[in-house]
């Protein structure tokens, strides 16, 4: 596409923004690691670096504001920690989990597309949206002396348009572009990788150009190990939830309907005798668009002690993603009697066709002692101040 339009200020066509960046957006599809450095100008400079291994599920994620950390996002494909300014409070704010969407990716066989295309896509995609002109292409020496494939483009957008954004609570941040503002990308890219090394966005401003976004890219390059984990700063407070963490690698009972894999991973029984079910769902479609989440319709439960249990409907799932579902269901006794030594559980969840009801049965399942507690997730929550 770039040989066709030459050098000089050339038109684009509409759609063409796609195949003029294509190249390096393919080659970045097939990157093993990705690592990115930037800076927003904001009203003020906003730091960003980025980490993403996809075929290890790993991502990490940092937004800077004024020098202090303001955002983390990590996810090493088994724990994710977000942290955040609590804008109340002004400490920092840390939650790790299990990482609930990844284990169900993973049980379907498929992961999510390359999302070393995400940091690129943001800013290439939005370009066939307005008026695109071809500035100038050409191979250049950059700073380091190196031979670099320089492309730049002239973008005026048609109304606003946002293009990154970065949103919690006292912390967002956005790159807007308004109506017509002549926007110039520039983009250095290795001729030998096809890979993109710089990407650079300004606008005019009273006869001059402001940088408005700057961005370096490495690619293939090893994880550093201190990437791989985070230690809140000093003042912080970090939640961490060990539900998921301990049960999901037990299997208590499984079975099959037409459509999913019903996993039984523990069950947990309270002081007043509740009983509450891990459970997974997993759809036998391993098309990762298959949006199949749906949770239990029913569920039924019969002590061996003749004992019947009705469904809480008041408690919330626990997480749900394309192809998986996740949820802690509590069955609270009909009446007060001696807790039975087991219990029959039948399952019903939806099929793709509604009228269609299907379900499974786990017959005499030992019921474990009760726990001297009321609220068993919350004495799993463990809270740490730094």
């Amino acid at each position: 596409a770039l040989a066709l339009l030459g050098f000089g200020l050339t038109r684009l066509p509409v759609g063409s923004a796609s195949a003029l960046f294509g190249g390096f957006l393919a080659a970045a599809s097939q990157a093993k690691t990705m690592h990115m450095q930037a800076t927003i100008d904001d009203d003020g400079i906003v730091t960003i670096e980025k980490w993403e291994a996809p075929e290890e599920r790993f991502l990490r994620y940092e937004h800077w504001v004024a020098g202090e950390l303001t955002v983390l996002d990590l996810d090493n494909g088994e724990l994710t920690v977000d942290y955040w300014i609590d804008p109340r409070t002004g400490r920092g704010k840390a939650v790790e989990q299990f990482d609930l969407l990844g284990q169900g990716a993973a049980l379907q066989g498929w992961r999510e597309p390359a999302p070393a295309l995400g940091p690129l896509r943001v800013f290439a995609e939005p370009l066939d949206n307005g008026e695109l002109d071809l500035i100038y292409q050409g191979r250049e020496k950059n700073d380091l002396g190196e031979a670099v494939d320089v492309v730049e483009v002239e973008w005026r957008p048609e109304g606003t348009y946002l293009m990154y954004y970065c949103g919690r609570p006292g912390s967002g941040t956005g790159l807007l572009y308004e109506d017509g503002e002549r926007v110039l990308i520039r983009v250095e890219v290795d001729p030998a990788s096809s890979l993109p090394r710089t990407m650079s966005h300004s606008v005019e401003e009273n006869g001059a150009r402001r940088t408005t976004f700057e961005a370096t890219f490495e690619w293939n390059v090893e994880i550093p190990e201190a990437a791989r984990t985070f230690t809140p700063p000093p003042g912080s407070v970090l939640t961490r939830a060990h539900w998921w963490e301990r049960r999901f690698p037990q299997v208590v009972a499984q079975a099959e309907t037409r459509d999913w894999v019903v996993t039984l991973h523990a069950i947990d029984s309270d002081r007043r005798g509740w009983i509450h079910l891990s459970l997974s769902y997993v759809y036998l479609e391993t098309a990762a668009g298959a949006y199949k989440s749906q949770p239990p319709a029913r569920v039924e439960a019969l002590g061996s002690n003749g004992e019947r249990y009705e469904q809480d409907r008041n408690l919330a799932p626990s997480c749900s993603g394309f192809g998986c579902f996740f949820a802690v269901l509590r069955l609270i006794p009909l009446r007060e009697t001696p807790q039975p030594d087991s219990i029959t559980l039948t399952l019903s969840n939806y099929a793709d066709d509604p009228s269609e009801v299907h379900t499974v049965t786990f017959e005499n399942l030992p019921l474990p002692p009760r726990q001297p507690v009321d609220d068993l997730r919350a004495a799993e929550v463990e809270v740490i101040e730094y």
